[in-house]
């Protein structure tokens, strides 16, 4: 009788946990349906390339669940400082989180480098600006090639947020999490403005948090000139994660500094002014 309702209660949470991943599953299939898309690519999401005719180009790398949207302004910035500019869309972002789930963090790296050597094949001087986790695949270009400028923005060594940690936990009970867990609530809605995922694959977890592993095992390789930005007031990244990578890297030229009233991705006026002034430094 003892194993009997030992073996009713195993059965009764296995089918507990087959009703909440069904329950996931379906809430994250209405949810990625209600985007709007043209050719598979979430409308305003595409990659971004402006072509000035110049000898010298910028990559821009965007951020983890995120797409060349949210680089725009950058984007833009550049173009009217007359570089050629190219944000790709990096795998599995930018269409679906069900195409997410599909690629790992060695895919991103390796469209990263494919742009870059597109860029390098092309131009005399290849800039690199990252955002988020889009800073850590450029501060894993810096370690391998020649870069002529490294800037990255909230680049994440340390995370405030520990609920990413239990995802091996949250996969027996569900494959998605429905909400994005990496933002604030002051920045959601700005997140629904760069068209970024709501829906966040558990196994894309995985991969986020071993890209940051390997990113931050053998940063003292970065030797390039780079710019290190990070916000004061950042929910996802622990604002000392500035100081240890300045700590880490040798370069000769580096400069760290702190926007004081800006978000993991809203950025002040105030504080975008103070981004592009010192960018300019960097790369002119």
């Amino acid at each position: 009788m003892k194993y009997k309702k030992i073996i009713d209660l195993i059965l009764v949470l296995i089918v507990l946990i087959l009703l909440a991943r069904i329950a996931s599953l379906l809430a994250a299939e209405s949810i990625d349906s209600k985007l709007e898309r043209d050719k598979g690519i979430i409308k305003g999401a595409e990659p971004i390339s402006i072509y000035k005719n110049s000898t010298k180009s910028v990559l821009l790398l965007h951020g983890f669940a995120a797409n060349p949207y949210s680089m725009k302004e950058l984007a833009d910035f550049f173009s009217e400082n007359d570089y050629n500019v190219y944000a790709p869309l990096l795998p599995g972002h930018g269409t679906s989180a069900f195409d997410m789930e599909k690629y790992s963090w060695r895919d991103w790296q390796n469209k990263s480098e494919e742009s870059y050597l597109m860029l390098r094949n092309t131009s005399k001087d290849v800039y690199v600006v990252g955002v988020s986790m889009g800073a850590d695949l450029g501060l894993n270009l810096a370690k391998k090639y020649d870069i002529n400028g490294l800037i990255i923005i909230n680049a994440p060594y340390n995370l405030k947020t520990n609920i990413i940690y239990a995802a091996p936990v949250v996969y027996f009970t569900q494959k998605y999490f429905i909400k994005n867990i990496f933002l604030a609530d002051d920045d959601m809605t700005l997140s629904e403005e760069y068209r970024i995922y709501s829906i966040i694959p558990v196994k894309s977890v995985y991969d986020i948090l071993d890209l940051i592993h390997y990113t931050d095992t053998d940063l003292d390789k970065v030797n390039e000139t780079i710019l290190i930005i990070q916000s004061d007031k950042d929910s996802l990244v622990d604002p000392s994660s500035a100081d240890i990578i300045y700590s880490l890297i040798k370069s000769n030229d580096k400069k760290l500094i702190r926007l004081e009233n800006s978000t993991h991705i809203y950025f002040t006026d105030q504080d975008k002014f103070k981004i592009q002034k010192e960018i300019l430094n960097i790369i002119k």
